[in-house]
């Protein structure tokens, strides 16, 4: 008679006093949002995409058109890390402009740094702190805390603590962060670009993202839209100088009137040739089965744009005397 083969051995129990596994340094890489974006897929699985960027795949919910004759596509660009489904404004372009001729193209982005991790790292000129020696008499470095894992925060940028130096480490990994992105944004103008001319919008702090890709050149992109733009430590929204793209900035009337002047400002200093900005109150909600205030005002503003203009073509090829077939008297 065959006898069952033994159960495999568990693993030991963890040492009462262990210390838990060591999470991820803060300063590693960006990573994507897998949770967020696996609720987003199963919830929109028509419109899941994947492209890819430097080599690796990332995800894209395309909305294609459904009424009007076709007039492009917008690139949207969650702020702050987020997605849609938290953002009301984005939710309202994907929801309401298919209906009136423009493909909506919603791209993941990688996380941003937290910056309260960055303001968590002690001061390395910071004397040690002491603690009583088993030796009568004598003190010893005391022995570093027991390092607890940092609790979930809904806002990816909350606000820092003041400390030396930590604008200068907000600053590089804001920079990482933007540059890691801009791979991400390219492939999917390109993609988007050929269902017709590209508008990039943009919220919150991916505003920098939009500016910083639009500083190295896109002839694809005709129009750019931030939405409640947001400057942060090493992610200044700056237009290029003399930049000739038209630009909307909208901005909620009761919560960012104070930057309105700003945003104009910067507008002017920078020689923006087709700059509108544009108050909306009320955060951008609208009511169930309402067509949004703001698709409405961003729609009229693309429609008043002046055409983008054609592609441009290699130029014909002249043909030679043999290529014209045999000649006749």
């Amino acid at each position: 008679m065959m006898q069952a083969a033994d159960p495999p051995a568990a693993p030991p129990p963890a040492e009462p006093g262990a210390a838990p596994a060591p999470e991820a340094p803060a300063d590693t890489a960006p990573a994507t949002i897998p949770s967020d974006l696996d609720r987003l897929a199963e919830a929109l699985p028509a419109e899941h995409r994947m492209l890819q960027a430097d080599g690796a795949d990332f995800d894209v919910f395309v909305n294609a058109i459904t009424g009007g004759p076709p007039k492009g596509a917008l690139v949207l660009i969650p702020g702050d890390g987020g997605l849609p489904p938290t953002s009301d404004g984005l939710t309202a372009l994907r929801r309401d402009l298919p209906a009136h001729g423009w493909s909506t193209w919603l791209i993941s982005l990688l996380r941003p740094p937290r910056v309260q991790s960055v303001s968590d790292t002690p001061d390395a000129a910071a004397p040690a702190a002491t603690t009583q020696s088993p030796d009568a008499g004598s003190t010893a470095p005391a022995e570093p805390a027991e390092a607890k894992p940092a609790a979930q925060q809904e806002a990816d940028f909350p606000e820092p603590a003041a400390a030396p130096g930590l604008d200068a480490r907000i600053t590089a990994q804001m920079q990482d962060w933007i540059t890691a992105n801009q791979p991400r944004i390219a492939a999917a103008v390109a993609e988007a670009a050929k269902e017709g001319p590209v508008t990039l919008v943009a919220e919150g702090a991916a505003a920098a993202l939009v500016t910083n890709f639009m500083a190295a050149g896109a002839p694809e992109v005709v129009a750019v839209v931030l939405i409640d733009p947001v400057e942060l430590p090493g992610a200044d929204a700056r237009w290029p100088e003399d930049f000739a793209t038209p630009v909307l900035e909208v901005l909620d009337a009761e919560e960012r009137a104070d930057i309105g002047r700003e945003r104009r400002t910067l507008a002017n200093a920078s020689r923006v040739a087709s700059y509108r900005q544009l108050t909306l109150p009320g955060g951008y909600q609208t009511e169930e089965g309402q067509p949004s205030v703001l698709a409405k005002r961003i729609r009229g503003w693309l429609l008043k744009l002046p055409p983008a203009p054609p592609a441009k073509s290699a130029p014909a090829q002249k043909k030679s005397p043999a290529s014209l077939g045999p000649m006749h008297s």
